[in-house]
């Protein structure tokens, strides 16, 4: 089971939250990684720095009788993330994680190995 620390859980249920919650995404490329946040501006968290990048992340259904899926819709596509797509020779390991932005090394929930 996994504990939500109190200041985080407390945040989640208020009307009017003032604390943003933050994606990160780690593609890992295996020749590469690249580090993303849904954030305007960069963030470091554990040491790493985390590009902003505008994205939205789409969870799945909780349905039984279908297959999880979650989508990544990243918005303003520059021609670096071009690049970097079309150098895509194999499936990429991404790893979804979520923080609040006050506590960013604090990681609330993880999602590794996505593909």
């Amino acid at each position: 089971m996994r504990t939500i620390p109190q200041a985080a859980l407390a945040e989640m249920f208020r009307m009017e939250g003032s604390e943003p919650f933050l994606f990160l995404i780690t593609i890992d490329m295996y020749t590469a990684k690249y580090y993303c946040v849904n954030n305007i501006d960069p963030i470091t968290s554990r040491g790493i720095e985390f590009k902003a990048w505008p994205f939205n992340i789409l969870l799945p259904q909780d349905v039984e009788t279908e297959e999880a899926k979650t989508t990544i819709q990243i918005d303003n596509v520059d021609p670096v993330l071009w690049q970097i797509m079309r150098s895509i020779t194999a499936p990429p390991s991404i790893t979804l994680e979520l923080i609040m932005a006050s506590q960013p090394d604090i990681i609330l929930v993880s999602l590794p190995n996505l593909k």
